[in-house]
């Protein structure tokens, strides 16, 4: 898989396949997707084509070995396609995590944003806040409107990221549901 992976690479570099990506033809991972399939599908072709000595004694690999040595992710029910797609969803939100990270450290916040940030994607009770509010110094209904920008700031943030994956503004929205989807799965 990792030859694979630096071959296609290697061959999508040589080619400058990077200028047949038209913005006008849609996202550019599913046009890195489709060049990825085709890759791979010539070299099935290449390695299942008759060579000299096609008429040679096949010698078994031990399967048990290498299937001990896949990763388990690999091994799953999942598809190349899904994992690809759950792969870019994970990839937004860490990048958007990351700027959003840097921002707060930017504005020297960086103690509030590693207090609030578990709470982006969880409902706290007002136990939770009061105990987050002591350790910051704040009242709980100030981490609660913290918590409220904070997350304001995470969505804009994680929008500006899904919009430079698509053609025009208009599919951000429809981006969006989509990552919502694969990270609810």
């Amino acid at each position: 898989a990792r030859d694979l992976t630096q071959a296609f690479f290697e061959r999508f570099l040589q080619k400058r396949l990077v200028h047949e990506a038209v913005r006008e033809r849609g996202r550019f991972r599913s046009f890195l997707l489709a060049n990825l399939q085709r890759f791979l599908c010539d070299q099935f072709d290449r390695s299942t084509a008759a060579k000299r000595g096609g008429g040679a004694p096949v010698i078994p690999i031990d399967t048990m070995e290498v299937e001990a040595r896949i990763d388990p992710v690999l091994a799953g029910s999942e598809s190349p396609e899904s994992m690809f797609d759950r792969t870019w969803a994970d990839s937004v939100v860490h990048t958007s995590l990351g700027r959003l990270q840097a921002e707060y450290e930017a504005q020297g916040k960086a103690p509030l944003f590693g207090e609030l940030k578990a709470y982006l994607s969880r409902v706290a009770d007002r136990s939770a806040y009061t105990a987050a509010g002591q350790r910051l110094r704040m009242s709980a209904d100030a981490v609660v409107v913290a918590v409220m920008r904070l997350r304001r700031r995470y969505r804009e943030t994680v929008r500006a990221e899904v919009a430079n994956t698509v053609a025009t503004p208009a599919e951000v929205d429809d981006e969006m549901r989509y990552l919502v989807e694969l990270l609810t799965r």
